[in-house]
C-alpha cells in the first residue's frame, strides 16, 4: 500500500486529475469488488493535495472508492464535525454538473460525523436532501458505512446481533427500511454462511414491496460478487427469490457491469421473461450514464 501511495503522490501532483483517473482506469480495468479499497487510497490522495475540492473532481472509478477516501481523509483531518459534511456537499455541488454521484459518499460521512447514530445520520441525509427520491442514495451510504465501521470513531462493538438477524432494521423508520434491509443483507450473508435461499427467504418476508426488491436486489449482487468467475451458477440461485427473481438477476448484473463486461449482463437479463428482461436491460442501458 505504501508504494502504491507513493506512486499516488507522484501522479496527482506532476498530472491533470482527469489524466491520472483515465491512467488507473486502463490498470484497473475491474472495478468489483477488489479494487474498491485502491479508490479509498486514490481519495485519500487527492484529498492531500487538492482538500475539499477533490470531493468534486472524484467519479466512480473504483466503485465510488475515491470519494469514499476523500471522506475518510476530512474526517481524519478535521474531526467529527457536520461542518465537515456541508463542505464537501458544497464542493460537490460547485464543481460537478451532474452531483448525484457525491450523494451515497455523503451518507458515509454523515454516519461518522453522527457518531454512528443511525436516526441522526438519516435526519442529517434530510436536511441535505428534502426529495426523498435523491435522499435514498444518502441513506443508503448511511447503512453501509454503519456496517463497515471504518472510522476510527466507530462503536467497537460489531454491527448485528446474531439473536436477532432482523435488526437493526426493524426498528429504523418505515421510510429508511429498504435502504437497511439492502444493506444488511451483507451482514445476513456473512453470518448464515452464503445460504442464499436462506437470505432471499428473509428478503421475502417483508410486507412491503419495496422492501422486498431492494433487499432481493442487493442479494443478486453479493450472489454475482461470489460466482463472478463462474456466472453460471448465479441463475440457479436467483430462483429462490421466486416471483422476485427478476430483481435478484438485475442486482446481478451490477459487478459484471462494473467491470465493463456488458455481455455477460445481457445474457443474465436473457435468461429472464418479457417484462423482467425489460427491466433488467434497463438498467443495463443506464448504468453507464451515471
Amino acid at each position: 500500500i505504501r508504494e502504491k501511495k507513493i506512486a499516488l503522490l507522484w501522479l496527482v501532483g506532476n498530472r491533470p486529475f482527469t489524466e491520472v483517473l483515465s491512467l488507473l482506469r486502463g490498470m484497473y480495468p475491474t472495478q468489483e469488488p477488489a479494487t474498491h479499497s485502491m479508490g479509498h487510497l486514490l481519495g485519500d490522495v487527492a484529498y492531500e493535495h487538492y482538500g475539499n475540492k477533490a470531493f468534486g473532481m472524484c467519479d466512480v472509478i473504483f466503485n465510488f472508492g475515491c470519494y469514499h477516501g476523500v471522506v475518510d481523509s476530512a474526517v481524519r483531518k478535521h474531526g467529527i464535525d457536520t461542518s465537515v459534511v456541508l463542505d464537501l456537499y458544497h464542493a460537490c455541488e460547485g464543481s460537478m454538473d451532474n452531483t448525484a454521484p457525491c450523494i451515497h459518499p455523503l451518507g458515509h460521512a454523515n454516519a461518522i460525523v453522527s457518531n454512528y447514530s443511525l436516526s441522526e445520520a438519516f435526519a442529517l441525509c434530510d436536511r441535505l436532501f428534502p426529495d426523498e427520491n435523491i435522499a435514498i442514495d444518502c441513506w443508503d451510504g448511511v447503512m453501509m458505512e454503519y456496517i463497515n465501521r471504518s472510522a476510527p470513531n466507530a462503536p467497537a462493538i460489531p454491527y448485528g446481533d446474531v439473536f436477532d438477524p432482523s435488526a437493526p432494521c426493524d426498528s429504523v423508520d418505515s421510510k429508511y427500511q429498504a435502504s437497511c434491509v439492502s444493506a444488511h443483507t451483507s451482514y445476513l450473508i456473512h453470518i448464515w454462511g452464503q445460504d442464499y435461499d436462506r437470505v432471499l427467504s428473509f428478503c421475502l418476508s417483508f410486507p412491503n414491496d419495496e422492501v422486498v426488491n431492494r433487499c432481493v436486489d442487493a442479494t443478486g449482487s453479493l450472489i454475482a460478487q461470489r460466482y463472478f468467475d463462474t456466472p453460471e451458477a448465479i441463475f440457479p440461485l436467483c430462483e429462490y427469490a421466486f416471483s422476485k427473481k427478476g430483481w435478484c438477476v438485475m442486482g446481478s448484473i451490477v459487478p459484471f457491469l462494473a467491470a465493463d463486461n456488458d455481455t455477460q449482463a445481457y445474457d443474465l437479463c436473457g435468461l429472464l421473461d418479457s417484462e423482467d428482461r425489460k427491466r433488467c436491460t434497463q438498467r443495463l442501458r443506464t448504468f453507464h450514464e451515471q
